[in-house]
């Protein structure tokens, strides 16, 4: 289903606001699954903020941080646990989401995310193009520029020869962290680079289907500053979509 901003808003509030509003803490904690309950929640607070539901969008991100602290403090094992994978996947959200609410650069939840995804692979025994390639914008966000290079060259990727022509978030990741290190590519061929590459995605790729979180990722990875506003930044990605008009954001 396209994202349609009009009709997004319609079963906005007709399903995704009252259920996230009413996802119990207790039940939550009862079953094991704070995290997963907690990313429903926050999927939800994205996309109302992508909507222009701002401050319905902050209440329901202050109860999704909640579920992911818990979720980390009690150390949860979810129902399909694999060592590494559930720990490296809270740590992100609860990142993503004190950066949303409190202008924050969670260094220390996003490296805690990134030891425990290199425990994942090393438990996987090898690393999976695929999952390289959707795990190192968090290596990127978390400055493991090191960890990120070796995980690049261990799944066999292979660096652009062309860089319009990017379309996995890895390879796109590979790219920032060398022009952030100074080793290689212009500013104007990074900026160009995310062009296309959000022109591309940031629609069809990730809206489309839901991953508001994605993109909220990615403004961040590209444009956000310190004392930027994060909505404003998430906001951003309107600009790869001039067909649609963005939310009027304070």
């Amino acid at each position: 289903m396209s994202f349609n901003p009009a009709r997004n808003h319609e079963l906005l509030w007709e399903f995704s606001i009252e259920y996230a509003r009413k996802s119990p803490y207790a039940e939550a904690y009862r079953r094991n699954c704070l995290h997963s309950c907690g990313e429903t929640i926050f999927l939800t607070a994205v996309e109302c903020l992508l909507l222009g539901e701002f401050t319905i969008g902050q209440e329901l991100m202050r109860k999704a941080r909640i579920f992911f602290g818990a979720a980390i403090e009690h150390k949860e094992i979810p129902p399909r646990y694999a060592r590494g994978g559930a720990e490296y996947l809270r740590l992100c959200d609860f990142a993503l989401c004190n950066w949303l609410l409190q202008k924050q650069h969670d260094l220390k939840s996003l490296k805690d995310a990134i030891r425990w995804k290199e425990i994942w692979f090393a438990d996987a025994g090898e690393s999976w193009k695929t999952e390289v390639q959707l795990s190192l914008p968090n290596y990127l966000d978390a400055e493991e520029y090191d960890a990120l290079f070796e995980r690049f060259e261990a799944a066999k990727l292979k660096p652009p020869t062309k860089l319009s022509s990017i379309r996995g978030q890895g390879s796109m990741s590979y790219v920032l962290a060398r022009h952030r290190l100074g080793l290689e590519y212009s500013d104007n061929e990074v900026e160009k680079a995310l062009t296309t590459f959000f022109r591309r995605n940031v629609r069809s790729t990730w809206l489309d289907r839901g991953h508001y979180t994605t993109v909220a990722l990615w403004m961040k990875i590209a444009y956000w500053k310190p004392d930027d506003d994060p909505i404003a930044t998430l906001l951003k990605c309107y600009e790869f979509m001039p067909e649609l008009q963005p939310p009027k954001y304070p």
